[in-house]
């Protein structure tokens, strides 16, 4: 049994905390076409909630009034954002999305709420590279899957097998493309490439 996209409280949730270590600089201040990456997923993300930015790291300008959530101090990497933001309420789903997926789209979105079923508490799409969580959706119980696989550096790619959590293969494109993201000044690079193609 599938769950109404409004059956359930919804919030978005963009990760800000990772180090960039591979950019150079916090990703989601790097301008694609002129405009951060933040900019984009906000964008993406708020028709269908609340958006909170989960981490400490910096934001743009144009979103510094957004509400801010802490990681979770018992966990590492993005588990901890995302347990961050489930434990800030204690009902609802969360829209968990990377500050540096500008591809993502209304779409993908309305595709991803459409897989949520009513026994599974997180739905964590996949493609043949394994697991892809973000975008993912993430209901407030999905906490006790995460408690039992272990604190700490908890894998949430590992987490994908558990039984409460529904795992649907990615769609096609070009719905597909929302689960990409910019990691490295190669990929901003083809992205820069692209966007040119398509303006011309």
């Amino acid at each position: 049994m599938r769950v109404r996209p409004d059956q359930d409280a919804l919030r978005a949730g963009v990760l800000i905390g990772g180090l960039s270590r591979r950019m150079g600089k916090p990703k989601q201040l790097v301008e694609l076409d002129g405009k951060p990456l933040l900019d984009y997923v906000v964008d993406a993300v708020s028709p269908f909630g609340p958006v909170y930015l989960i981490g400490d790291g910096p934001t743009t300008v144009h979103h510094q009034d957004l509400p801010r959530l802490s990681d979770a101090e018992a966990f590492q990497g993005p588990i901890a954002g995302i347990m961050g933001a489930l434990q800030s309420h204690s009902t609802g789903w969360w829209l968990i999305v990377a500050c540096d997926q500008p591809w993502l789209s209304k779409q993908a979105i309305e595709w991803l709420l459409g897989q949520r079923q009513q026994s599974s508490t997180a739905v964590i799409p996949h493609d043949a590279n394994g697991a892809q969580p973000f975008p993912g959706l993430y209901e407030t119980s999905f906490q006790t899957t995460v408690s039992t696989g272990g604190q700490g550096r908890v894998g949430i790619s590992s987490l994908a097998s558990a039984a409460s959590v529904h795992s649907p293969r990615l769609p096609e494109s070009p719905l597909r493309r929302g689960w990409a993201s910019v990691n490295t000044v190669g990929d901003l690079q083809s992205a820069l490439v692209d966007a040119n193609d398509v303006s011309a």
